[in-house]
């Protein structure tokens, strides 16, 4: 069996040759990939056609973001929705702008050394889509490191090509091997250039070395500096955990600064944190890619003299970069020749029958999440239509209405799936007061660390900084300068005093005093971040999303709408292309739409499968019907996912057809 991983990078020749090899010996060929992330350099898009044509096996369920509203943003920037996944992260101060290049550059910077100092342990990248970005990014973090002290730098740093009496000379002096040689910089030379390595600096691998057990894009950290060799601490899992190698410079020299990388040489990484420097000639996959790297975190960083608002930087970061086949001229091709569907790609894999799937099983939606899935179904073959231009260009235009059907075009007596919060149980205070008390011990952790240095029971004043964080709101500076100038007076030192006085144990006690006074006042800014981004949340709730109210469905539609769920993926365009030529068919997808689009603002998104809906609701569970918001919500969403495709289909057959207008 042979397993070709990112196959959306092969070019149709490529894999051609693959196929080919694979035929030849009898093997069985399984290609992974994700088609909407990056392109092929070579021609064609062979495996977007595969499995367009010939159906597959795809996985749904993210689990490399830990929050829910980031694994939506990553739904959208998979399902050609650039736009609302780089909302999600404005909204939440996650894209910063700033007036050019050269600032974004710097904000990015800075950022990116303020996380490595709040989260030593923790893996973070910085990404660019040009090479000149990504140089000026690492040489800006490597000057401010040395310039810290926090990576060495000598006064004259020594050159590893440098041979005969020079290394010699720098040996006499200190400066080659030996004891100091680790604390030093040596200057090698790459495959870009010359380059100063120093140990603790972040080093990127750029080719593949079978000797070395080492793959393109492998990022790791630089232990020791040899003139002949350097060794690095890979990162990653599995076999790669803490694997320490030895890179022979004068043989491999596909190596650079790791701090910052390029977008491609990214694909397939997992960082706690990322840093985007974007750029005008990004595309939707480029920025799916990049914005999808992260566990917990990603900011971006634009300039304005680039990309000037937010307008500007969704539609530049969602324009389509997606490669062609000829394959998707085959059905214009043939109905200008009257053909009609005389050009058919089939598939010969016979799908088994699956009675027992329920609608929800059913693959419509096409959720291209690759990375960390576990949750697989099968997508049947699709079935191509053909093109009648006029026809459907109208049709596209008709649907392309921004507003729903009116008021009496829909049945008076329909109640909301969601209805519009107009009392709350708690106040703005008392949930932010809440939310914050959850992340208490980890607010309190190096209070409590210290205090085990400074006091007999640090417990007990432990919990005495805890009650003074909710009572005063984080207000403590009184108190952290008190802990600082009179511990005593919060409870018993540790150690002994007498009439000769103290003993070393209480005097270092009282010197970690004004340390953990200080701690104390960290405790109490983090709490009041905590409090305030909680307030700030529930206030934008309130203001922005429990306004919303979530309509339901008439009777007609909801009947329409089901109609549609029930049918196979291959019979869905055309009943979709019977829908949008009658009144009924129109006002139910004008309904769906509407459904759905509620719930993206009401939710954050429109697909709630695995979804906690009496938390979404929150608290609503008398006024809301629960399940049958579920079988709405699924429903809807199918039809809007089943639509997007069929607009998107029409679209690419228009262009095609016009490429194929010219001397026919």
């Amino acid at each position: 069996i042979l397993v070709i991983d990112e196959a959306g990078m092969i070019g149709s020749r490529q894999l051609g040759r693959f196929v080919e090899e694979v035929e030849r010996r009898g093997a069985k060929l399984v290609l992974v990939g994700d088609h909407e992330q990056l392109q092929a350099i070579g021609a064609g898009s062979p495996f977007r056609a595969i499995a367009e044509r010939i159906g597959a096996v795809e996985l749904s369920e993210i689990r490399r973001q830990k929050e829910e509203w980031q694994r939506q943003a990553s739904i959208a920037f998979a399902t050609h929705r650039t736009g609302e996944g780089l909302i999600a992260y404005a909204e939440r101060g996650q894209v910063h702008f700033a007036e050019n290049r050269e600032g974004a550059r710097e904000a990015l910077v800075q950022d990116y050394l303020a996380d490595r100092d709040a989260r030593p342990e923790g893996s973070r990248i910085a990404l660019a889509h040009r090479r000149v970005d990504v140089r000026a990014i690492n040489d800006a973090v490597r000057s401010a490191l040395q310039a810290r002290g926090d990576l060495a730098k000598a006064d004259q740093a020594i050159d590893a090509g440098e041979s005969g009496h020079g290394i010699r000379q720098g040996l006499r002096e200190g400066q080659g091997q030996g004891a100091d040689s680790v604390n030093r910089e040596i200057i090698y030379q790459t495959n870009d250039g010359k380059r100063g390595f120093a140990p603790d600096d972040r080093i990127v691998l750029l080719e593949n070395n079978r000797d070395l057990g080492v793959k393109n894009g492998m990022l790791g950290t630089v232990t020791a500096v040899e003139l002949d060799a350097l060794q690095v601490r890979l990162d990653g899992a599995g076999q790669n955990a803490a694997r320490v190698i030895s890179i022979p410079v004068r043989s491999y020299q596909s190596f650079d600064h790791g701090y910052a990388t390029t977008i491609h040489k990214a694909q397939g990484a997992t960082v706690d944190r990322a840093f985007v420097m974007a750029s005008a000639t990004m595309d939707r996959h480029l920025t799916y890619v990049a914005m999808t790297r992260h566990q917990h975190a990603v900011g971006l960083y634009a300039g304005r003299d680039e990309l000037k608002e937010m307008k500007a930087l969704s539609a530049s970061l969602g324009r389509s970069g997606a490669k062609e086949s000829v394959l998707d001229y085959a059905h214009a091709f043939a109905a200008r020749r009257g053909l009609g569907e005389g050009i058919v790609v089939t598939s010969e894999i016979v799908m088994g029958a699956t009675p027992q799937l329920d609608g929800a099983q059913r693959a419509d939606d096409r959720l291209a999440a690759h990375y960390g899935a576990v949750g697989e179904r099968v997508r049947s073959p699709a079935v191509r239509l053909p093109f009648e231009e006029t026809a459907r260009v109208e049709i596209d235009r008709a649907l392309r209405i921004e507003n729903g059907p009116s008021v009496d075009a829909r049945d008076g007596k329909v109640q909301p799936l969601v209805p519009v919060v107009t009392h709350y149980i708690k106040t703005i205070e008392e949930v932010a007061l809440a939310e914050a008390s959850r992340h208490l011990e980890q607010v309190l952790g190096g209070v409590r660390s210290l205090g085990r240095s400074v006091f007999a029971n640090p417990e007990q004043f432990a919990g005495l900084v805890a009650k003074t964080l909710r009572e005063r709101n984080g207000d403590v500076a009184d108190l952290a300068e008190a802990v600082a100038k009179r511990p005593e007076a919060f409870g018993a030192l540790r150690g002994k005093a007498g009439f000769l006085g103290e003993n070393q144990e209480r005097r270092q006690a009282r010197q970690l005093a004004g340390p953990l006074g200080a701690h104390v006042g960290h405790a109490a800014r983090h709490w009041t971040t905590r409090y305030e981004e909680a307030a700030k949340s529930e206030q934008w709730t309130r203001e922005k999303e429990d306004v919303i109210e979530v309509p339901g469905l008439s009777a007609q539609s909801e009947k329409i709408l089901r109609q549609l769920d029930g049918l196979e993926r291959a019979e869905k365009p055309e009943f979709l292309e019977k829908l949008v030529g009658t009144p009924e068919g129109r006002r139910a997808l004008h309904e769906a739409k509407a459904v759905t689009d509620a719930m993206r603002q009401r939710f954050g998104t429109d697909d709630l499968r695995h979804k906690d809906l009496a938390a979404l609701t929150r608290g609503q569970a008398d006024r809301v019907d629960l399940e049958r918001l579920a079988e709405v919500a699924r429903i809807t969403y199918r039809a809007k996912t089943a639509e997007m495709f069929r607009q998107e289909e029409l679209v690419r057959k228009e262009r095609q057809g016009l490429g194929l207008g010219l001397g026919m």
